[in-house]
């Protein structure tokens, strides 16, 4: 019993120490529960912390780009509608501060716009270049372009630069006569028609040496149509004579008048003993068509038995598309056919470049070169009389016609930038000393005169003639600056007596251009002391006489008589023109970059 009691005590008194040891592995449990409680809400809440912080970090940088945009935008549209604008501003947007930097480059007229914002630290850039729109013509330093109508300068007339400026000439036709103290060049465009010639040489024939045989022809038929530029006869002469070529349609036998529709713009004369391919080129161009019969038609001063032309001739009838044929005055009396086939090449195109005539201070270049002094150096591949004070470079190669400097297609943005401001039916300055006008289309006749002014603040399209006579002044508005304006015509331009069309005052690189899309004869007509600054007529001629001065002249065919001169300046190598400025409804800006610079 006692034993019994003694072990009751015994483990009565050992309880306590198993409970003891039961709390702390609860507590241990429980300990690490919660620790894996925390780490399980750390990993979910650690990245939705992470991605508020980027949010809002990402709201502050939009928040500042925006404010920096914002800052930009109003720059610029300050700019555009000719509001005031400071060069370094503060605007305030939605809570944010945009700081806007406004710089202009004097030499280029690029502004620069440089804005930048900062929210809690975000900071962002932006940075827009923008200028006025600008269209450029570049007459590659020459005084006058001509399409193949060509260049004719005479009484006392010239072509001239100032100071270091040359006066230079590109022609795609021929120029003729007067004083150009650049260079003269006249292009040629002249592609062989293979399946119109007969270039065999069997036999030869005597032409203008009987009274039978005094003229002499030879048929042919071209394969394409398109103007004939020049022929080119295998022939050899005795003594001196001389002779004409005409193409004459097919009426020539056997006793109808040929119809000539070209003659040489020179007689055949310079020819040597021995057989050569002589050129022969054409006072015009006649059109000829493809598949019709012609005639080149060798038309002999007379028949001597000392002085005649030795035309070779292919005996074997090897040319399917023609023949000769012979008479003793080739526009009267019968044709006699013969057989064989005449030795010819013929040639179309614009023709072969000529100079003739010109007093020339620096280089000539052109096909034929004939009684013209040049100055400098002289290249050809036929020259005659006059004089050169450089080289003789015999043999060059033609120079190539050019395109014109103005294309149709900048012409017509030209006339919609006139339409942008509104039209008009016709519009007369004669009454109030001075007018402002444009951007406009005048739908009619456009009149400034007696001493009246018209200052252009904008493209002026007129539909019908522009007439400015007695005094009358057109001229670019001051505000164009360094850039020049523009004032086309669909009709004819008349400038005359004392009449002055001229570029914004104290800019020597702005100037007036005016263009007449004219097709026909005349298209712009300077006469008796008139001045004007660029002038452009690609269909038709501009006439200038009277003692006329202009800066610059473009146009199919220019004629310049009676001691008129084209006087090139400095600031005319490119022209710069805008299409409005401020007075006449806002200036047009282009926005040459943007960029975010942070």
């Amino acid at each position: 019993m006692s034993f019994f009691k003694k072990n009751k005590k015994s483990l009565e008194t050992k309880k306590p120490r198993v409970s003891e040891e039961h709390g702390a592995a609860i507590f241990i449990v429980l300990l690490l529960t919660i620790s894996i409680s925390l780490i399980i809400i750390l990993g979910f809440t650690t990245p939705m912390i992470r991605e508020f912080q980027n949010a809002r970090n990402n709201l502050n940088t939009t928040q500042a780009y925006y404010a920096s945009e914002a800052g930009n935008e109003d720059a610029y549209y300050r700019i555009k509608n000719n509001m005031n604008v400071s060069s370094f501003e503060q605007i305030a947007v939605n809570g944010a501060t945009s700081s806007v930097s406004v710089i202009t480059d004097a030499g280029s007229g690029i502004t620069t716009i440089s804005s930048s914002s900062s929210v809690n630290s975000r900071v962002r850039k932006v940075e827009t270049k923008v200028s006025k729109s600008v269209y450029s013509v570049d007459l590659q330093q020459n005084a006058v372009f001509t399409g193949e109508g060509g260049l004719s300068l005479t009484g006392n007339a010239k072509v001239e630069g100032v100071s270091t400026e040359k006066g230079n000439v590109y022609s795609n036709g021929p120029i003729i006569g007067g004083t150009i103290t650049g260079d003269a060049v006249s292009a040629s465009r002249s592609v062989e028609d293979p399946g119109a010639q007969s270039t065999v040489c069997n036999s030869d024939v005597l032409v203008g040496k009987t009274s039978a045989q005094e003229d002499y022809a030879q048929s042919f038929v071209p394969t394409v149509t398109e103007k004939l530029s020049n022929v080119s006869l295998y022939i050899k002469m005795t003594g001196n004579a001389s002779a004409s070529v005409r193409i004459v349609e097919d009426n020539i036998s056997p006793s109808n008048q040929p119809k000539t529709v070209a003659t040489s713009s020179t007689d055949i004369s310079n020819v040597g003993t021995a057989y050569a391919w002589i050129n022969v080129s054409f006072a015009s161009l006649p059109v000829l068509t493809a598949g019709t019969k012609y005639w080149i038609v060798v038309d002999a001063d007379g028949n001597f038995n000392n002085k005649y032309f030795t035309w070779c001739k292919d005996s074997s009838n090897s040319y399917a598309n023609g023949s000769p044929s012979y008479n003793n005055d080739w526009d009267d009396g019968s044709w006699t056919d013969t057989t064989g086939d005449m030795t010819f090449k013929t040639y179309f195109g614009l023709g072969l470049g000529k100079i003739q005539g010109v007093i020339v201070g620096r280089d000539a270049k052109a096909n034929t070169i004939s009684g013209s002094t040049i100055a400098r150096d002289a290249y050809y591949q036929t020259i005659t009389g006059g004089a050169v004070g450089g080289n003789f470079y015999p043999g060059s190669p033609d120079p190539v016609p050019l395109q014109s400097p103005i294309q149709d297609s900048e012409i017509d943005t030209w006339k919609a930038d006139a339409l942008e401001g509104g039209t008009m039916s016709g519009f007369t300055a004669t009454t109030s000393p001075s007018t402002d006008l444009g951007p406009k289309r005048i739908n009619g006749n456009l009149t400034v005169a007696n001493e009246k002014t018209l200052t252009v603040y904008g493209t002026i399209h007129v539909t019908g003639n522009i007439i400015i006579d007695n005094g009358g002044v057109i001229k670019c508005a001051d505000a164009f600056g360094v850039n020049g304006c523009i004032v086309i015509a669909d009709g004819t331009i008349t400038i005359s007596n004392n009449a002055d069309a001229k570029g914004a005052f104290g800019f020597p690189t702005s100037f007036i251009l005016l263009v007449s899309t004219k097709v026909g004869d005349t298209a712009i007509n300077l006469s008796n002391n008139a001045n004007a600054a660029v002038l452009y007529a690609p269909y038709a001629e501009i006439s200038l006489s009277n003692n006329v001065s202009v800066a610059a002249a473009m146009g199919y065919k220019v004629n310049v008589g009676n001691n008129a001169e084209i006087t090139y300046q400095s600031g005319l190598n490119t022209l710069n023109f805008t299409p409005t400025t401020e007075v006449g409804g806002g200036d047009v800006w282009t926005i040459n970059s943007w960029n975010e610079t942070e």
